[in-house]
Order: C-alpha cells, then sequence, then structure tokens
C-alpha cells in the first residue's frame, strides 16, 4: 500500500455555527448556520448553552485534496493537535460531507452545508444516525 501524506492541506476549512436558538433541537438540526472564518485556524468544535438558556451548535469543515489516492486505503490517519478543552469536552466525532456540500479544495463551504453530513436525520444523535468515520477522544 502506497503512503500519502499531506501535511499543507489545501481547501476552504470552515466553520459552521446555528447560535441563540431556544431549543438544542433548533440548534443542532438547523438546515442553514452562519458562517465563520475560512482560516481553520483555529479549529473550534462543539455546543454552548447559556445561562439563559439558549443553545449553540458549533462545526469545523475541513476539504481535502484527495486527487493523488489512486488506491482504497486500508486505512489512514488525521493527526490533530488539540490545544484547549471546555468544561467536559472529551472528544468530538469524526463524519463525512455529502457528496452535494458545497466546499471543495477551491470552494468554501456555505452556510447551508451546516447539516450536509452523511446519515444526518435531525432530532437523532450524531452517533445513532451519522455515518461516523471515528470518535476522537483526548
Amino acid at each position: 500500500m502506497p503512503k500519502f501524506s499531506v501535511t499543507n492541506i489545501p481547501g476552504q476549512d470552515r466553520m459552521l455555527y446555528k447560535s441563540n436558538q431556544s431549543t438544542w433541537a433548533a440548534a443542532r438540526d438547523a438546515s442553514s448556520g452562519t458562517t465563520a472564518s475560512e482560516t481553520g485556524d483555529p479549529i473550534f468544535v462543539g455546543t454552548r448553552k447559556t445561562g439563559a438558556g439558549k443553545f449553540t451548535v458549533y462545526r469545523m469543515f475541513l476539504a481535502f485534496d484527495t486527487s493523488q489516492i489512486k488506491e482504497v486505503p486500508v486505512h489512514a490517519t488525521l493527526d490533530l493537535s488539540i490545544s484547549a478543552l471546555t468544561n467536559s469536552g472529551t472528544g468530538f466525532f469524526i463524519v463525512k460531507a455529502t457528496t452535494g456540500a458545497t466546499g471543495d479544495s477551491d470552494t468554501a463551504f456555505a452556510a447551508g452545508d451546516f447539516n450536509a453530513i452523511d446519515g444526518f436525520s435531525s432530532g437523532n444523535t450524531m452517533g445513532g444516525n451519522a455515518t461516523l468515520y471515528g470518535f476522537a477522544t483526548i
């Protein structure tokens, strides 16, 4: 199996978030989010509930140019450096964006990509319905 390594990831990475929602479902299941920085630095993922009971969901979308991969890999490794955890954060889900998502190595992800996740189903947990490619534990 050939080795393939990318140290400078191309793409239009983008954080998308839905904030200040009155219910968890409204934040998690939103069909569109707000776009933030395209730099992907820092990557921020998580959820938040304010003292006033408002909910926010933050998702990070990363684009990878896989055009150099000519064979289906048996396994792959994604190395991420975690600089901080807040509250009781212990990990995060790694999922794949749907084929119809806007973002790729040349185009930034759009607000409408907020729930463009393989297997996403409103009202369910990511662990129960999204196509998971891993759960990163810290």
